[in-house]
């Protein structure tokens, strides 16, 4: 008879206790193909009604749920089948028939290992609890059945307790493995570890059949050799990694077997603290609401963020650092992440996740393996010190078209990117030291006088709208690589690559065969084609922004070479200056290469006045091969290469 492990127990524990914290993935939109239109322009992605998403959960929640016909929970049977150091605890039980909930007051699962650390619940109260397929489970019965194991839990002050110390143990363990030497080297401990939440609610848990096939030694052997590792290699350390892989296994196969149409959570904060004589570390999360839907073992309808804030903090000990005389006053970091709201659907993991248990790996023919979904996250921000480097008002991302493993296509859509240079100029100074040594003072007089002149040149601020995209068909094998910015105030820039590799068939049947190794290459030179590039970029001032603060910054430093050349040039001798380098490489080109001083002058003209726009493109006539590709190489014929490359350089004036 099987009997589920410990790992795989704890892991159904937390799943009946903590209402299970989802997985996180990410989404993005489609671009324009390789040819394109003559420029980009940005939309905005389609998030899918976060405030109605919103509205749903907190009328699940809301809900005074009852079930008049729902009998007392008993979790007696399941205590007796725990093992001996995990616990399951409570100080006071009732049941109100009204309502159908059996209410357990300070509801607690221990594990009792020195210190004692667990998951405790000022109260939880549940509905229709049904411990018959649950016992069977923990018996290892019943394996293949599905069955209900309570239709609604609430938890109100659910929290972690004796984790701190449990982390370090976990670490004084670690620093015995490694050696009285080096374990001083890493001389830390744990002195928080705390996490709160105000409240869950799970809907519906349902229990799917429970797939385990132990790996192999012939398996482990073969992984280990695949990953070019000694036999019993691990094992010489005092690892076992057959044990470790299967304990991993079974803790998938408890993920597998869990189903849950909804559940929810609200002001979730977590803070760790990590000490060491060099640094002192803080790390916190919050969120003010997190729920989930439709999650099927690894599948996931949807999962969903609101008020996110992840804050670390660190803090170094110049003197322990032996860094006092640079850092006087030690040195602090403190960075801060926050978003409004985050999304995740339609995540596909649980195909794969059910051959790993199984200890199988899914071959080519399963074409509808995993998808990543799609994501949403708004007004995301990045600060450090206080001072905000970076946001983003809405960032998607499209990850939901695979075939087995391979992605067919991946789209990113980042709208109101905004970056803040001075304040990144201000990070990087205080990591400059700010000792006495006068050679560093000037560094740093320098830095200051830099960003100082940011915002008086138009860099207090870098706008964008940003769109990158990769597609693969699987059936032509035609691939494109894309990425697109856009502005306001600085311009325009376009980049795209085409190309031909190998479609999916004949991937599958070299796979099928056991030659994808050896049939790769010859894949790639069957399959391979150059279909275009491009390169395009306009000018809406950037260039005049740029121009200007390089002036700007040679006039405070015309004691230096490079200053004094600067501070000579006005932005528009400087555009005058890079024409006429550029224009210098015509006569180097004129006589093997004539066709580039077009070219040539065309990127000098685009430099040499403001506004206007660059557009460089390779537009092979048809799509050309290695051999093609070699054989222009080998004819060493200018006219040829740029005809069959269909290469082209176009400045168009303002």
């Amino acid at each position: 008879m099987k009997r589920i492990s410990l790992g795989a127990t704890l892991v159904l524990s937390t799943y009946l206790t903590a209402c299970d914290n989802p997985p996180r993935v990410p989404e993005l939109r489609q671009g324009d193909g390789l040819s394109g239109p003559e420029t980009s322009e940005g939309g905005g992605s389609e998030s899918t009604g976060w405030s109605e998403k919103f509205a749903a959960f907190e009328a699940f929640e809301a809900e005074a749920y009852a079930d008049p016909g729902s009998s007392e929970a008993d979790l007696a049977n399941i205590q007796g089948l725990l093992p001996d150091f995990v616990s399951v605890s409570w100080d006071e039980q009732s049941f109100d028939e009204t309502t159908g909930a059996t209410a357990f007051d300070n509801l607690r699962v221990t594990i009792n290992t020195e210190p004692a650390f667990g998951v405790a619940m000022d109260e939880a109260r549940v509905w229709g609890f049904d411990d018959d397929l649950l016992i069977a489970r923990l018996n290892g019965e019943r394996l293949d059945e599905t069955g209900r194991v309570f239709d609604r839990l609430e938890a109100d002050g659910y929290s972690l307790f004796g984790a701190a110390g449990a982390m370090e143990a976990v670490f004084d363990v670690m620093e015995a493995q490694i050696g009285e030497e080096a374990s001083s080297e890493v001389d830390f401990g744990v002195n928080q570890f705390d996490m709160t939440v105000e409240s869950t609610v799970t809907g519906p848990l349902t229990l799917r059949p429970f797939e385990y096939v132990p790996l192999s030694e012939e398996t482990y052997a073969q992984l280990t050799d695949m990953l070019e590792m000694e036999p019993g290699e691990l094992e010489e350390e005092g690892f076992d990694g057959l044990q470790a892989l299967r304990l991993a296994q079974q803790v998938i196969a408890v993920g597998r077997s869990v189903e849950i149409e909804r559940g929810s959570a609200r002001n979730m904060d977590m803070t760790m603290q990590i000490d060491s004589p060099e640094v002192s570390q803080t790390v916190s999360y919050t969120l003010d609401f997190y729920g989930y839907e439709g999650l099927s073992g690894y599948d996931i309808d949807g999962i969903y963020y609101e008020g996110m804030r992840q804050q670390q903090g660190m803090s170094f000990d110049g003197e322990a650092l032996e860094a006092e005389e640079v850092y006087p006053d030690g040195l602090d970091i403190d960075q801060l992440l926050t978003a409004d709201y985050m999304s995740y659907e339609g995540i596909r993991l649980d195909t794969l996740a059910g051959f790993l248990a199984r200890s199988e790996f899914p071959g080519l023919d399963q074409r509808d393996l995993i998808s990543l979904g799609q994501s949403v996250v708004t007004n995301y921000t990045y600060q450090m010190g206080g001072a905000e480097m970076f946001r983003v008002d809405e960032m998607s991302v499209t990850a939901n078209e695979f075939e087995w493993l391979l992605p067919e296509e991946i789209l990113v859509d980042m709208q109101g990117v905004a970056v803040y240079p001075g304040q990144i100029g201000e990070t990087v100074l205080t990591f400059v030291p700010s000792g006495e040594d006068e050679e560093m003072q000037a560094v740093r007089a320098d830095i200051e006088a830099g960003i100082d002149l940011l915002d008086e040149h138009g860099f207090s601020e870098i706008p964008a709208n940003i769109q990158t995209a990769m597609t693969w068909n699987k059936d032509s094998g035609e691939t494109e690589f894309s990425f697109a910015a856009q502005s306001d105030g600085f311009g325009e820039r376009i980049a795209r690559l085409g190309i031909t590799l190998p479609p999916y068939d004949p991937i599958a049947a070299a796979a099928e065969e056991g030659e994808l190794d050896s049939a790769f290459e010859d894949l790639f030179e069957t399959h391979f084609t150059f279909n275009g590039a491009r390169l395009y970029e306009s000018d809406d001032g950037g260039y005049d922004k740029l121009f200007g603060y390089l002036h700007a910054l040679g006039q405070q430093h015309e004691s230096e070479g490079w200053g004094a050349t600067l501070a000579g040039m006005p932005p528009e001798d400087l555009r005058q200056f890079i024409a006429v380098m550029t224009r210098s490489a015509k006569g180097r080109v004129q006589d093997q290469f004539p066709q580039a001083v077009d070219w040539i002058e065309a990127v000098a003209a685009y430099f040499e006045t403001s506004g206007g726009s660059l557009d460089i493109r390779l537009d092979p006539p048809s799509p050309l091969t290695p051999d093609r590709i070699e054989e222009l190489a080998r004819a060493n014929d200018m006219d040829a290469w740029v005809e069959q490359f269909g290469i082209s350089v176009t400045h168009t004036p303002e």
